[in-house]
């Protein structure tokens, strides 16, 4: 009887303590409205483009630039992941929105874990509602 109500304890302890680690070690989702309409300059930029815009990343200072080139009242995104490169653990994930329309530029700084890799693809979508439409290819870089 006694080991068995040891068992039972034990293997209370074990689950509530997994249980209290899990969710806390979930990588958000980060969505960010990028608004500035001036960057560090384009030097040092890696850009990959989609017919309706086109998302860079600079590894000197972690910035993203999001460009639209269309009038077709979809706004351009990055969606971008950044994780360790010698154990791809995931640090962080999330979206860059330009929602200011055709012939504008934003940008936005994430300040990532030195040395991750990062890499991101350029999305069409919907602001208002998240909606991501289309996506094209990934591209990488070292922050």
């Amino acid at each position: 009887m006694r080991i068995s109500r040891l068992g039972t304890v034990l293997v209370g302890a074990i689950a509530s303590t997994l249980l209290a680690i899990t969710p806390s070690s979930a990588v958000s989702w980060e969505v960010d409205h990028a608004t500035a309409t001036s960057g560090p300059g384009l030097n040092g930029f890696q850009c990959s483009t989609i017919p309706e815009g086109g998302g860079c990343f600079r590894p000197d200072g972690d910035w993203f630039a999001v460009s639209d080139f269309k009038a077709d009242k979809h706004s351009v995104l990055v969606r971008w992941k950044s994780f360790d490169p010698r154990t791809n653990a995931l640090h962080r994930q999330g979206t860059i929105w330009n929602s200011s329309g055709k012939g504008t530029s934003r940008y936005q700084n994430k300040n990532l874990p030195e040395g991750d890799f990062v890499e991101w693809e350029i999305c069409t979508g919907d602001w208002d509602d998240l909606r991501i439409i289309t996506c094209g290819g990934t591209t990488s870089a070292h922050a």
